[in-house]
């Protein structure tokens, strides 16, 4: 993966991150930027930072940039469970083991995939619809591969821009059904535990780091086995 380091001297002090990074590489966009520095791949002074990050004088800038293959994304006749549909929005029941978009390792056989088959072309947060623009066609969230649950699908352009700041707002309540190891004795309780990317293994979430950002969890116990606990878990500041 190619690596640059980039210095920051007096013309580009106390500028945001993301803009900083942007000047030297004006091909990339915004929006990829800003995923690139939350994923921990432009490091300063050896640290994640957030992309409105202010560059002080000397700030060592360290970044990656993963090659980006353009491709079409096919339409896959993958069957869905649908639960409401209007003019507007899809509300899914996603199954386990179904990838949201595709990435690295997923290419095929994703939520995406099935949407294209069953809906045709969706709106993007890029606003395209061919290629890496396919990519999130209708998608406003996610859920994990192993997770199932409801996901909801923007139809109209009016739609995802509604729904994408609904989640930027955190308006919108994302409940969970978890079955954890371990006898949970507390019948309900916060989990306040910051989040960040681990130290030394850049791809790992951890609670052991230097720059962590909040990560709230409320959860309430449903029942209890004999080594497990399965509890309601409602999401207040979500992480990946």
């Amino acid at each position: 993966m190619p690596q640059k380091t980039l210095i920051v001297t007096e013309n580009h002090i106390s500028k945001r991150l993301d803009i900083f990074i942007a000047h030297y590489e004006p091909a990339v966009s915004r929006t990829r930027i800003q995923a690139l520095i939350r994923d921990g791949l432009a490091l300063v002074n050896n640290a994640v930072e957030k992309p409105g990050y202010k560059t002080k004088l000397g700030d060592s800038i360290t970044l990656e940039l993963p090659e980006r293959k353009i491709y079409e994304v096919l339409p896959e006749p993958i069957p869905l469970s649908g639960i409401y549909e209007d003019s507007h929005i899809i509300v899914l029941n996603k199954p386990p083991g179904l990838v949201v978009h595709p990435a690295p390792g997923n290419y095929t056989g994703t939520l995406v995939n099935a949407l294209l088959y069953h809906y045709g072309s969706l709106p993007s947060q890029g606003g395209g619809t061919k290629g890496i623009e396919q990519e999130r066609a209708g998608i406003v969230h996610r859920l994990d591969k192993d997770t199932s649950g409801v996901i909801v699908i923007a139809r109209t352009t009016e739609a995802l821009r509604s729904l994408s700041a609904q989640f930027k707002n955190r308006t919108v309540k994302k409940r969970y059904l978890a079955l954890v190891v371990g006898v949970i004795r507390k019948g309900s309780g916060t989990i306040d535990a910051p989040l960040g990317r681990h130290v030394k293994e850049r791809k790992k979430i951890s609670v052991q780091t230097e720059k962590a950002r909040e990560a709230v969890t409320l959860f309430k116990v449903k029942e209890r086995y004999k080594n497990a606990t399965l509890v309601e878990v409602e999401i207040k500041t979500g992480r990946t």
